[in-house]
Parts: structure tokens; C-alpha cells; sequence
């Protein structure tokens, strides 16, 4: 778990720093259950796969000016991506959703996350896996896990190919030649054809490399006479047989007849009244051509109407990123990642008063900061080494700062504090008992929870009574606060184990009331999650 754990906050890292406002922010990680979680912003839409079988049922495709479209505005995105080193790997008409709120395709499910998740599935050091689906990842990417700018520009174009025919990439792929089925594509402009042809090439090498190049020879298209149409590859192009005679067969010749044909003088009065038709027909042409009406524009596509771009974002340093973790005492505890430019990471450890922290670290333009649980800084700027002992009780914090681009090492070791035996004291005055409110509470949410929130402190305990039932689930987290919970069972068993924790779940063994204790060490507002989950119903028993 714990390399699992590494591996996937080192991936989730990266994504951090993705700042489009056609990607969804990646928010938080965390770990519960022995299950990793990645919180990512909420999109309100539907993918393109759903948008394509609503009209596969109506007997209707994507058109031509509506893949355009949904090229051209996810272009700048995969740039975007490819320009700080960024492959998404699964591109497919599945996870691009067209966001409600502005009409505009969003790119979601991120490659690298699957990625991890199909490492865990085998010792975790594999060096390749494959992630993308079939028939829109490129085959670079399906057998030997390599991925490349150009091979998100195959998955792409695959599913332009989709939405233009409503076909599977698998249907209109031949495995035999390796090239697509291009007569089972409806007539679409040559320039579209040539663009997509190159993003389809078998060969990495061979293909598009950018997607600025594709944008830019899309918005060069013929209708702005800015380039010559494409051509459909010579290989691509069907063969028509005119005409042909059996093998061996004679060909018989009319006997030689002299005509009015064989005259020059009819030949060549015949030739000028050509030249003359050809002349005045060009004339007539270019005339109807440079005096017709304008051609009206296209019918807006239904799934993408006309909005305004979305400004670029601003390039400014990357907000931190929070990584908590547990720092053993007595333990060697090393975190390997990389990380951009101008970009922070911040990593954040529970420690005790008295104990004595190490802190080594490798990695060129690279520095710490150490900050304490009240946000004053310990050390501002660690480049290689820092030992010393730690202050107060609480939660700490090293913040990673990169001048460029770089990968690093932290290595962390705390020590418990040296108990030297006490010195004979006077006998303390007895502290007063501290004070305790009591508070019902009637859960209502067993999925969201309900939240609490109350002042409390080491003289101030806030009590909540919550009713259960043997069998239910009881969860507690602490949302906000340096606070303490402890749980006691109607019996006065107490279920927590410690009086120290910021999260907790368990299965009640009573029915009856139960006692929650909140405190802290320090005076503070402390906000509690409680939620309280009756047990699945059992599985009926199949009928014989």
C-alpha cells in the first residue's frame, strides 16, 4: 500500500498543475479503507458517446461542421497539455464531456490515473503498461506503453472518425493492410480528409506532431484560398477499371476510309470554333462565379453553438499541493516526485513536542521550507540538510519550491524525545475538571453526513449523545480544527481505542445511547462529521 500510495500522489502531483478551464481542477487525494481517492470538479453535461447513440437511435451522425468544431476547441487544450510534457492517453468520445454551462468540450479521465491503477494490478515497478481503448489508442501506446504528443492526436482523429460515422474504430480499421477503411467514411471536404489522414498514420514518426500543426492546417482550409485542397493519399485512392479485352484477344482494325476529317482546312476551322466554345464557356464560369451570391453559412451544429472563448489562463505559480502522510518515529521515510517550475508541493506530518526531526534533500534548483502548526516558519530554506527539535504538538508542514523544472528526494527521520527522569518538583496545584456540555443529536444524512461545530478546549469538552442501533456504522471526521474525539459505547466501553484522533469508523455493538467527547489541545473551533449508516439489508437467498 504504501509504494501504491507513493506511485499515485507522484501521478496525482502532475495533474495538480493542470490550470485550463476545459479540464477539470483536480482538488485533493486521500486514502481511507486502503482505497486512494482523486477529488476532481464536478462537470454538468453529457460525454459525446451518450450525444452519439441519441443520434445513432434518430438514424443521425455528427456532421462535418460539428467534428470541425469539437476539433478546433479541443486542440488547444491537448497543446495546452503536450506543451508541459502532459499526455492524456485515453481520448475517445467517452471522455469528452459538452459542458452545459458554455456548450465547450471538456476533457476528462486522465490516462495517468488509469495507468496507476493498472500498475497496482501488477508488481508495481512493471516498466510498461497499456492504457487507452482499443482501437483509438494508437498501437505504440497499446503494446509497449509508450505515449507521445502525436499519439493523442490518433486517438482524436479515431474518434472524429466515430462521431462522423457512427461506427466503432474497430469497423473501420483492416488489420491485414493497417489502414483505415476510408470508402466506409461519408464524403467529408478534402482538407478535413488530408488532416485526418496524417493523424491516423501507423507510424508515430509519420503522423501530425502537434496540435498546433493540425490546427493550424484546419484553419487553413481551402474555402480561405490560404492552401491547396489536399488529396486523398495515392494508396487510399480505388482503382476504376475503363475497360479491358480478354488476354490474347485480336483487335480488329476498320479498313482505311478517307473523310471529310482527313481535310486540314476542316481540321483546322474545326479546332478554332473549339478554342472559341472553350474560351467563352471558361468566360461564363468565372463570371457566375465572382457575381454569385454569397454561399450562406452553415446551419450551427446543435452540440456546439457559437460562445465565446474562454480567456487563457494566466501564468502565475501553482498553488500548493497538500500531501499528508505519517511520519513514524524511528522510521526512514523517503518521498520521491517531480515537479514544474514555480510550482509548490506541500507535505504534512503529526508530530510531538520535544521530538527531533532530520530532514535530507537531493534534487537541482530545489527547497524546503518547514513550517510549524501555528504557520511559523522552522526553516525557510533547506537546500541540503536541517536537524532540530520541534516546538509544539500538532501538525507540520514542509513546503517543496522549484526555481525550473526538476525531480527530488526528501528523506525524513523522527526521533522521540530524550525522557530524562524527573527532578523532584513541588506538588502542583489539581487543575480544575474540565467542563462538559452535553448536546442530543438526531442524524438525518447517513450519506453526506451531518456536520457539528463547536468552541472546545482541554477545560471544555462538548458531549453529543447519538442514538444507535447494533449492526449500524458510526464515521466521524474531523473537518476543521485541532480536535480530539472520544467514542463510548452504552456500556461504557470506549470504542476509539485512543483519545486522539481526526477520523474514525466502526460498527455500533450495542443499540442504545452513544457517547462522542469532543476536546482539544489547544482552544479552538472544532467541526465534527458524524454519520450513521444502518447495515445492508442481507442477500435473499436463491430460490431453490
Amino acid at each position: 500500500l504504501y509504494k501504491a500510495e507513493e506511485l499515485f500522489r507522484r501521478e496525482a502531483a502532475i495533474l495538480y498543475q493542470i490550470q485550463h478551464p476545459q479540464i477539470p481542477r483536480f482538488r485533493a487525494t486521500f486514502e481511507q479503507d486502503k482505497r486512494l481517492f482523486l477529488v476532481q470538479d464536478y462537470v454538468e453535461g453529457h460525454n459525446f458517446r451518450s450525444l452519439l447513440d441519441t443520434r445513432k437511435a434518430k438514424g443521425k451522425t455528427f456532421t462535418e461542421p460539428e467534428v470541425l468544431h469539437l476539433l478546433v476547441k479541443v486542440l488547444p487544450v491537448l497543446d495546452y497539455l503536450h506543451q508541459r510534457g502532459i499526455i492524456h492517453r485515453d481520448i475517445s468520445p467517452d471522455n469528452i464531456i459538452l459542458r452545459q454551462a458554455d456548450q465547450l468540450p471538456v476533457l476528462i479521465d486522465f490516462g495517468v490515473v488509469k495507468e496507476v491503477a493498472t500498475r497496482l494490478g501488477r508488481p508495481v515497478f512493471t516498466q510498461s503498461t497499456s492504457v487507452g481503448k482499443l482501437g483509438f489508442a494508437p498501437s505504440e501506446q497499446l503494446h509497449s506503453g509508450r505515449a507521445y504528443p502525436a499519439s493523442d492526436l490518433y486517438a482524436l482523429a479515431a474518434t472524429a472518425l466515430v462521431l462522423l460515422t457512427g461506427r466503432e474504430p474497430q469497423d473501420l480499421f483492416d488489420d491485414h493492410s493497417l489502414s483505415w477503411r476510408w470508402d466506409q467514411v461519408p464524403p467529408i471536404s478534402p482538407a478535413l480528409l488530408d488532416v485526418l489522414t496524417r493523424m491516423l498514420a501507423y507510424r508515430p514518426q509519420e503522423r501530425v506532431q502537434s496540435a498546433a500543426e493540425v490546427l493550424a492546417a484546419l484553419q487553413a482550409s481551402p474555402t480561405t484560398g490560404s492552401s491547396p485542397p489536399p488529396q486523398r493519399p495515392l494508396s487510399q485512392v480505388r482503382t476504376v477499371a475503363a475497360g479491358r479485352r480478354p488476354s490474347g484477344a485480336a483487335i480488329a482494325y476498320p479498313p482505311t476510309r478517307l473523310s471529310t476529317w482527313d481535310n486540314p482546312v476542316v481540321l483546322a476551322l474545326l479546332s478554332m470554333g473549339i478554342v472559341a466554345v472553350c474560351g467563352g464557356g471558361a468566360w461564363w464560369a468565372v463570371t457566375s462565379l465572382l457575381t454569385r451570391p454569397a454561399v450562406p453559412p452553415l446551419e450551427t451544429p446543435d452540440v456546439a453553438p457559437a460562445v465565446p472563448d474562454p480567456a487563457p489562463p494566466v501564468p502565475s505559480a501553482s498553488p500548493a499541493i497538500a500531501f499528508a502522510f505519517d511520519l513514524k518515529p524511528g522510521v526512514d521515510t523517503t518521498l520521491e516526485n517531480e515537479i514544474q517550475a514555480g510550482a509548490k508541493q506541500r507535505y504534512q506530518f503529526s508530530a510531538e513536542a520535544g521530538q527531533a526531526l532530520r530532514i535530507g534533500l537531493r534534487g537541482t534548483g530545489v527547497r524546503v521550507r518547514l513550517w510549524g502548526p501555528n504557520q511559523e516558519p522552522l526553516a525557510t530554506a533547506i537546500d541540503t540538510t536541517w536537524d532540530g527539535s520541534l516546538p509544539t504538538t500538532g501538525t507540520y508542514a514542509l513546503e517543496v519550491m522549484a526555481a525550473t523544472e526538476s525531480s527530488y528526494r526528501l528523506t525524513l527521520k523522527l526521533a522521540s524525545p530524550v525522557v530524562s527522569p524527573p527532578s523532584p518538583l513541588p506538588t502542583p496545584t489539581a487543575l480544575p475538571s474540565p467542563t462538559v456540555t452535553s448536546q442530543r443529536l438526531t442524524l438525518t444524512d447517513e450519506q453526506a453526513g451531518d456536520e457539528v461545530t463547536a468552541q472546545v478546549s482541554p477545560q471544555k469538552i462538548q458531549r453529543y449523545l447519538v442514538s444507535g442501533t447494533a449492526g449500524q456504522r458510526l464515521s466521524l471526521d474531523i473537518l476543521s480544527g485541532i480536535g480530539t474525539f472520544r467514542v463510548t459505547a452504552p456500556d461504557g466501553t470506549i470504542l476509539t481505542g485512543a483519545d486522539s484522533r481526526v477520523t474514525w469508523s466502526g460498527e455500533l455493538p450495542t443499540t442504545g445511547d452513544y457517547q462522542i467527547d469532543l476536546g482539544a489541545t489547544d482552544t479552538t473551533d472544532t467541526t465534527l462529521r458524524l454519520r450513521l449508516k444502518s447495515p445492508d439489508p442481507p442477500t435473499p437467498a436463491p430460490t431453490p
